[in-house]
């Protein structure tokens, strides 16, 4: 009987073990009391609730209020469906950046809650790969079948109610919400785009001031006499005049496009400027000194993988080479 209580004893200690897992979300933080962390959770929880209730009564301020609070929770479930009720707020108050920042909180709150779900799922296969090996180690020491026997029926309710407790508690995310969870990424980056290109819709006022300037003019001019026997194009002198012009009119466009970090020549922004404007690839070959429009096919070939392999500004590259 000693050695039976021995392994049953054995069984008790891994079982406690595991239970006192740091990883484990149940636990207290270091710092604080149990009864501390606790009632900290139960205030959470209550704020949660309160700004539900406002938000049932449209008083979207004092729910605010309440949800701002619960928001900051070292739960993980309260804080992220916190940021949900917070951005379903600012939605209706049309409050766009604020609901797209709540929206972003949701998402990472909601991703951190997946992937515990996920390390909690593992950490419970490895537990039942501990005590398949109890269970081999009873068999080898070829034990009373009914010392086995208990031995193992034991072991399978603790195991029955371990899978349950950490079942119900953190895989949350069925299919539907796993869907929710794509649809909201799906949105979040809608919203950028759809900032960015009210954005860069500005670069096209400075278009239209350079299509004011002298050097616009002659280079049109040109652009008429393609078919001409002559076929003139732009002089080193007037090279360098359209190049200052470009650099004093689309200075803020030319800076955007040395931060993308696409490694774009300075012909390659000076093509990226000239495609703003409504030129034809002749027109724009005129300003390189040439009458060959296959050198503007091939730059244009060149900033498009720099811009769409190398860096991921597809969005910026279909507005420069497509807006006129």
């Amino acid at each position: 009987m000693t050695y039976v209580h021995s392994i049953i004893g054995t069984i008790l200690f891994i079982l406690f073990f595991i239970g006192c897992n740091p990883k484990n979300e149940s636990n207290f933080p270091e710092d604080g009391s149990a009864s501390a962390y606790t009632y900290s959770i139960y205030l959470d929880s209550l704020n949660l609730q309160y700004g539900k209730e406002y938000i049932e009564k449209v008083d979207y301020a004092e729910a605010r209020d309440y949800l701002l609070e619960s928001a900051k929770s070292e739960n993980i479930p309260i804080r992220t469906e916190s940021y949900l009720y917070l951005n379903f707020i600012e939605t209706r108050l049309q409050n766009w950046d604020m609901a797209l920042i709540y929206l972003e909180e949701y998402h990472k709150s909601a991703m951190l809650l997946y992937n515990r779900a996920v390390q909690a799922e593992k950490d419970v296969h490895k537990q039942k790969d501990s005590l398949n090996n109890i269970f081999h180690l009873i068999e080898n020491q070829k034990r009373t079948k009914w010392v086995t026997l208990s031995v193992t029926m034991i072991v399978l309710v603790i195991i029955i109610f371990i899978l349950v407790r950490d079942h119900k508690r953190l895989l949350v995310f069925s299919k539907k919400e796993r869907k929710e969870l794509k649809k909201i990424t799906s949105e979040i980056q809608k919203k950028r785009d759809e900032k960015k290109a009210i954005s860069l819709s500005s670069y096209l006022l400075q278009a239209d001031i350079f299509k004011k300037t002298t050097i616009y003019t002659e280079i049109k001019h040109f652009e008429e006499q393609q078919n001409s026997i002559e076929c003139p194009v732009l002089t080193y002198d007037k090279q360098d005049q359209l190049n200052e012009e470009l650099g004093r009119i689309f200075k803020d466009f030319q800076f955007a496009l040395r931060e993308i970090n696409a490694k774009l020549t300075d012909n390659d922004i000076k093509l990226c400027c000239l495609s703003l404007l409504p030129l034809s690839n002749y027109g724009k070959a005129v300003c390189f000194g040439s009458t060959e429009t296959s050198i503007i096919k091939q730059r244009k070939h060149n900033i498009k993988k720099k811009m769409t392999q190398d860096s991921d500004e597809l969005l910026l590259f279909n507005f420069i080479f497509n807006s006129r």
